[in-house]
This record gives structure tokens, C-alpha cells and sequence, in this order.
């Protein structure tokens, strides 16, 4: 959860300030993303503490999709559907944090 956190904060976050910084971290921006949806799906695999649990499912998905529409934002250069996204995002985690930790 902690490179969950790190990357929503780091990288997601501080790169949606304005067009230039979202112009100019793209890549980055993206890749994270990509890691995030790809962390929401590892935490859910059978084995995984809590994947069993259907809430703790769902939130999972939920961080997924916002992930993945963080990175479609990317693809359209679009600052306010990536804003959006990150919005999406925080909102999973927190839902979740209210509930697992």
C-alpha cells in the first residue's frame, strides 16, 4: 500500500498543478498509472491478505478503473480527465482505508 500511496502523492498529484507540468511528465504520469492498476489487480489475487473479502474486491476494481482512466486521460492529453481520474483514485483508497485499516 505504501507505493500506492507514494505514487498517488509523488507523482499523480503533483503533476495535475497545471498544463506544463502535465505536458512535460506524461510518461511518467502514464507508467505510474499503469502501476497502480496493475498493483489494484495483484492485491486481489488469491493469496493476497483480505483478496477473499467482496468489499475489499470492489474497492480494488474501483482503483483499477481510475487508474485506467488516468492513463486513457494521458493518451488524450486531457488535464481535467486526468484530474478527474486522480480524484477517482483518492476517493478508492480512502473508501478502502475507512474500511482495512
Amino acid at each position: 500500500m505504501n507505493r500506492i500511496e507514494r505514487t498517488l502523492t509523488k507523482t499523480l498529484s503533483k503533476h495535475l498543478d497545471d498544463q506544463q507540468a502535465f505536458d512535460a511528465n506524461q510518461q511518467r504520469i502514464k507508467r505510474e498509472a499503469e502501476l497502480l492498476a496493475l498493483l489494484s489487480t495483484v492485491i486481489r489475487q488469491k493469496g493476497s491478505e483480505d483478496a477473499e473479502d467482496e468489499d475489499y474486491a470492489n474497492h480494488s476494481k474501483q482503483l483499477s478503473s481510475a487508474a485506467q482512466l488516468m492513463v486513457e486521460s494521458v493518451r488524450m492529453k486531457d488535464l481535467t480527465a486526468a484530474r478527474t481520474a486522480v480524484g477517482k483514485i483518492k476517493n478508492a483508497c480512502t473508501r478502502c482505508h475507512e474500511e482495512y485499516r
